[in-house]
């Protein structure tokens, strides 16, 4: 007779949502060469605009605060395991060809997962599209719970 194996995480089973827990619309960052300089010893800090951006995002986050499920974002910050996450981002710049999507990633990254206090190399799928809209450029971002990845935990 067949025995039933253990579950590796204490995780596996748990019905987490398939939608998105947070999804927020955030202000365009500024390049990667506008986001960082060096000092004398060529460290790497943020450039003014990058800590101007990161409030502009921060102030626009709490204005969609009702548009969050903080239950299961509690749920995320409170487990003592890691729950992979997947982040979906729609980056609307006033034009496609001027600018790449890597530097606008990060920065978007490490605003949205600061406002939520969840530590972002939770995020193991990661999705970004550019689009054009010359009137409202933009970041449009979606985070859930990667259940396709839970048995990695």
């Amino acid at each position: 007779m067949p025995t039933r194996a253990k579950p590796k995480s204490t995780l596996q089973g748990v019905q987490w949502p398939v939608e998105p827990f947070f999804k927020a619309a955030i202000p365009l960052p500024p390049s990667v060469n506008g986001s960082y300089k060096t000092n004398y010893s060529s460290q790497f800090y943020s450039s003014d605009p990058l800590k101007q951006f990161k409030n502009e995002a921060e102030c626009k986050l709490v204005d969609q605060w009702n548009n969050q499920d903080w239950v299961i974002i509690g749920a995320i910050e409170a487990s003592k395991q890691k729950i992979p996450l997947f982040m979906d981002m729609k980056i609307y710049f006033d034009t496609l060809w001027r600018r790449d999507c890597t530097g606008v990633i990060k920065a978007a990254e490490d605003a949205v997962f600061n406002f939520l206090r969840i530590n972002d190399n939770r995020v193991v799928r990661c999705n970004a599209e550019k689009y054009a809209d010359r009137d409202n450029p933009r970041v449009e971002i979606m985070v859930s719970v990667c259940v396709e990845r839970m048995n990695d935990v």
